[in-house]
């Protein structure tokens, strides 16, 4: 959803959840869950020539914030607005649960989206190739309704009723990446929620730094090292300013 710095972490120590050396292996923090789908709307109503694709993990679709943002495409005029292409991801998991889209019989997450004024498509399976050209069909067909849409309502021919296009893909969490880690099923569980490395030639460290004499600056840092060219090399670096 967004990023941001902080002069001080002292007051987001406790709930931290991602970017920051207390979890180590985290290189991106999404920020509070929800509010991606009323962003988008929000920018589409701003921009009329935009066609916004937003992209929901099935986690997030369980928030309250999100779920009530479904309702978006009822402010948004096709005439003087642009337009909003949901992207529901579902893997089966959040966090460390299964989640309740992912889980429900596929008919009835159909019906759930037309009920919310949308036309889902859906982009399903686990092979790579297949799944990319999948998309790229699909990304068409959806894109030139849309065009359809807009080009109708704005030449005085109003679509009454109109629905919305939206993809639903699906694929196994963790898709591509390590399935096994330590012995552990990693792809398609909840395991693969943070970031494994499959490679053995990646390190992480995670370090508190102080200033020299004790006093000044402390700060706790991680840093990512891969080997490259027969080198340790680092390949990414953070630190979180600390109260000393």
């Amino acid at each position: 959803m967004g990023c941001g710095t902080f002069s001080s972490s002292s007051a987001f120590r406790a709930a931290s959840r991602a970017a920051a050396p207390e979890t180590p292996g985290s290189i991106h923090e999404g920020g509070e869950l929800g509010y991606a789908l009323s962003h988008a709307y929000g920018a589409a109503l701003d921009n009329p020539d935009f066609v916004v694709a937003c992209v929901i993990g099935d986690g997030e679709a369980e928030t309250g914030p999100l779920a009530t943002s479904w309702h978006g495409n009822k402010s948004l005029n096709p005439a003087t607005a642009g337009a909003v292409l949901p992207i529901l991801q579902l893997n089966g998991y959040k966090i460390a649960n299964p989640t309740v889209l992912a889980r429900i019989p596929r008919d009835h997450l159909e019906k759930l989206c037309v009920g919310y004024g949308y036309k889902p498509h859906f982009v399903e399976g686990d092979v790579p190739m297949l799944m990319h050209q999948q998309m790229a069909a699909t990304l068409d067909t959806v894109l030139s309704e849309i065009a359809g849409i807009q080009k109708a309502t704005r030449s005085g021919n109003p679509v009454v009723c109109r629905q919305w296009p939206m993809i639903i893909s699906r694929s196994p969490k963790g898709w591509t990446g390590p399935k096994i880690v330590d012995g552990l099923k990693v792809e398609g569980t909840w395991r693969s929620h943070q970031v494994p490395f499959g490679d053995m030639d990646v390190a992480l460290v995670t370090y508190r730094s102080v200033s020299p004499d004790g006093s000044k600056f402390h700060s706790l840092r991680s840093s990512i090292w891969k080997i490259i060219d027969g080198r340790w090399r680092m390949a990414f670096h953070q630190g979180t300013p600390i109260p000393h």
